[in-house]
């Protein structure tokens, strides 16, 4: 309340001759305050007159609550109705009780003079995002160049903010309506608006506020956050994937690329359209998804499936671009050396052990020295130099052999050998020039049989990804290059184990976030998902799960959050309860359909490839 008033006046350009004050302290209420702000207009040229602006939220469903908070408020105020300087506004967004006592007290609020305000998806993501850019520079210039609030307003025309600004223009001189070139639209879509800098209207619609067995206020998640990484811990039939599906669509429709790996066949429907509208469907969803569907782009790769739209990654990072950071130099060696040492020494033999300690000591000079390409590590190793073996007994012979196994596995392991484009992280995002549309690209992994070259691709893939956001971070003024979405994440971050992948993501989880790469991981298991994955993200959404075992972990991690979740194996489909920066204790939302077509059985591997080669790029 205190920032609405706060945009108001930022947004008047006032003359002098007129000064504020925002009021944020009401004493002599007991268990709730009597007000939340007050907005003072001190006339100086007219003996001090003073206009009053109250406003308060009342959002309890409670009669006598109701009743209480509302009487409060009037008192304090002083609202009359033959006192046009001073208007109180009640923010309420759901029905007002239907008792006798209630709606009588309701109208005699409005006959006062009394404003209801119930905003809008539009006015509450506006102002999400100017509570978010206020700090920046030059943003009071830019509000009181565009007045976005006023552009609302008219927008809204019978809106409780269009009467509020009508009001508060009584008696001030050149308060008419801006004629600026700011669009509401531009809110919606995510674009930054031009003015002395790139200001970016942010927050993702991820649900209403669930309370009483009907649906609240929307809740966003701001789009900083996602940096911090986001975790879905439901079972099956909870609307898991749906939740995860519409974050990816929220983040595009703010111009964020994502990079989403598709291992049931259930993803690669992100560029359909809903054949007819689903169930629940609003106007908002509607042009929600013409705008998705318009600004989007969806490309579909089939690693390992030259039928398709094929895709390799390189199987060893880019070195070169970690050359300044000893420490993650060291990381990336690391890394390498556990995905090589499963092709070239994966046994427990004595000459094993003695192969990997060459390995490891021959990848560090690599990198260090003359970093390149997975083909001329292999001719390194052929020839290994004296100085790079670790002084280990025969070394240059133990590296020749784990040469001709790596130039072998070249030729027979279809992530190494597969036809297909060679894309970097930038392509794989879309962003560079050339590009128009935001994309979402879809790493289908049908043409990876089993889970053990699912693992190996993926961990390539988040090697590449590590390198190049480290060269290429976000720039300020657009925390979020991107994000990496994972279902049945279980699957490559398990709780119990390793897997090739499990350390590159575990590193991207922890380090990402300094460079604006978001991660989101999903799984039905919450049990099976490794603990740093969970930690390591400050977005969790918790959804129904039936398992004794995961009902202890799902109520165990709500509990942590100061919630309960009792009633986790109750929760209705799309129904979660989320934890964030913002929401403590946890809050319960009812989330929205996705903007593309969710059927109830996956595509076919014939209808992902016809999808795949549909959206070659």
């Amino acid at each position: 309340m205190t920032s609405v008033c706060d945009f108001l006046v930022r947004q008047a350009k006032l003359p002098a001759s007129i000064g504020t004050q925002i009021e944020m302290d009401f004493p002599g209420a007991t268990s709730f305050s009597q007000m939340h702000s007050r907005l003072r207009l001190i006339f100086h040229e007219a003996n001090e007159r003073e206009k009053h602006l109250c406003l308060i939220a009342i959002q309890s469903g409670n009669p006598k609550a109701f009743q209480a908070r509302l009487g409060a408020a009037k008192t304090a105020a002083g609202i009359d109705p033959a006192l046009r300087s001073r208007k109180l506004v009640v923010v309420r967004t759901i029905p007002v009780p239907r008792g006798r006592v209630s709606q009588k007290l309701w109208q005699s609020f409005l006959a006062e003079g009394g404003i209801h305000w119930q905003p809008s998806e539009r006015a509450i993501r506006v102002l999400l995002a100017l509570e978010q850019l206020k700090s920046r520079p030059g943003f009071t210039d830019w509000l009181a160049e565009r007045q976005p609030l006023a552009q609302l307003a008219a927008a809204e025309p019978d809106s409780g903010l269009a009467k509020i600004l009508a009001w508060l223009k009584e008696g001030i001189p050149g308060q008419e309506t801006p004629k600026g070139d700011f669009s509401l639209s531009r809110v919606e879509n995510g674009k930054a608006p031009q003015a002395k800098q790139d200001l970016h209207l942010t927050g993702l619609f991820v649900g209403r506020r669930w309370v009483a067995n009907r649906e609240g206020d929307p809740v966003f998640l701001p789009v900083p956050e996602l940096v911090r990484h986001t975790v879905i811990l439901a079972g099956s039939g909870s609307g898991k994937t749906v939740l995860l599906r519409r974050i990816v669509e929220e983040a595009a429709l703010q111009g964020i690329p994502s990079i989403v790996i598709d291992a049931a066949n259930d993803l690669a429907r992100l560029g359909d359209p809903w054949p007819a509208a689903p169930q629940g469907w609003t106007e908002e969803d509607q042009a929600k998804a013409e705008r998705y569907f318009a600004q989007t782009e969806v490309v579909i790769w089939t690693p390992g499936l030259a039928a398709g739209n094929p895709l390799t990654l390189a199987p060893l990072p880019d070195f070169a671009a970690l050359a300044d950071d000893p420490e993650e130099l060291d990381q990336a060696v690391d890394i390498a050396w556990g995905t090589l040492q499963e092709i070239v020494a994966p046994g427990k033999t004595v000459s094993d052990q003695l192969k990997r300690g060459v390995l490891r000591a021959a990848l560090k000079y690599f990198a260090t020295h003359q970093p390149g390409s997975l083909a001329e590590f292999a001719e390194f190793l052929a020839d290994l130099p004296p100085e790079a073996g670790a002084d280990i007994s025969k070394a240059p012979q133990l590296a020749l052999q784990m040469a001709n196994l790596l130039k072998a596995a070249m030729v027979n392991n279809k992530l190494l050998s597969q036809s297909g484009t060679a894309l970097d992280p930038a392509s794989l995002l879309g962003l560079g020039a050339g590009y128009g549309k935001t994309r979402v690209s879809v790493i289908n992994l049908v043409g990876l049989p089993t889970l053990g070259e699912q693992q190996q691709f993926v961990n390539q893939l988040a090697m590449a990804l590590f390198a190049w956001i480290k060269k290429n971070p976000a720039p300020p003024e657009a925390p979020v290059r991107g994000l990496l979405a994972i279902d049945e994440a279980k699957d490559f971050v398990p709780s119990q184990g390793t897997t090739p992948c499990k350390q590159s993501l575990l590193r991207l989880a922890a380090q990402a976030r300094k460079y604006g790469l978001g991660l989101i991981f999903a799984t039905q298991a919450p049990k099976s998902i490794d603990h740093n994955i969970i930690a390591n993200c400050s977005t969790q959404f918790f959804g129904r799960v039936t398992s004794p075992a995961a009902i202890e972990v799902v109520r165990e991690q709500i509990a942590q959050r100061g919630g309960s979740g009792e009633d986790v194996a109750i929760l209705k489909v799309g129904q979660f309860y989320l934890s964030s920066q913002e929401l403590h204790p946890p809050c319960k939302v009812q989330t929205p359909w996705c903007l593309s077509f969710h059927a109830p059985t996956p595509l076919s591997e014939a209808e992902v490839i016809q999808r795949s080669q549909g959206s070659q790029s």
